[in-house]
């Protein structure tokens, strides 16, 4: 019999947690907090590719170093995946045929139905890719990320209390 939850795709791995400590999010300014989440949004909820997402990034700490060149400005290079590390979202290969979660370093083909879970090894061109893409994706916070915030608003845990 085929256990649907092994191996667990919610459980963390080493390569979920970033080699560098995750970044406090809440302790940016509020700009780059907006920043953040604009193209972490962009990226996730239209699907903008990588590569017009590190444009974006590139683009606004130009204005904003243009605007006010006292502004902090993000002075590591900022990418997508730094994006991600950064608010702790982690990223699940999702079958696109029966729709089963898996790891992200999980297998090449769904157990259920045996269909690819990720882009072909090589790119059109010919390129062998640097990492693994899954063909559909599930973003999610841990049920820990999730909760902070929201124990962080004051009277919330009188109103659990209660």
């Amino acid at each position: 019999m085929i256990d649907e939850d092994d191996p667990d795709p919610f459980a963390p791995t080493s390569e979920n947690m970033s080699a560098n400590s995750p970044v406090d999010f809440s302790s940016q300014p509020p700009h780059l907090q907006v920043i953040y989440a604009l193209v972490t949004w962009l990226h996730l909820q239209f699907h903008l590719p990588r590569i017009a997402c590190q444009t974006v990034l590139t683009v606004l700490a130009c204005l904003l170093f243009f605007l006010n060149p006292d502004f902090e400005t993000p002075f590591r290079q900022l990418t997508v995946p730094s994006l991600l590390t950064c608010q702790s979202i982690s990223i699940l290969a999702v079958c696109p045929t029966c729709k089963e979660v898996y790891p992200a370093t999980g297998p090449a083909s769904c157990t259920s139905c045996s269909s690819p879970l990720f882009e072909d090894e090589f790119t059109k061109r010919g390129k062998l890719r640097k990492t693994q893409t899954p063909l559909l994706c599930y973003s999610y916070l841990s049920i820990t990320e999730q909760l902070s915030p929201i124990l962080a608003i004051p009277g919330v845990e009188e109103l659990m209390d209660q």
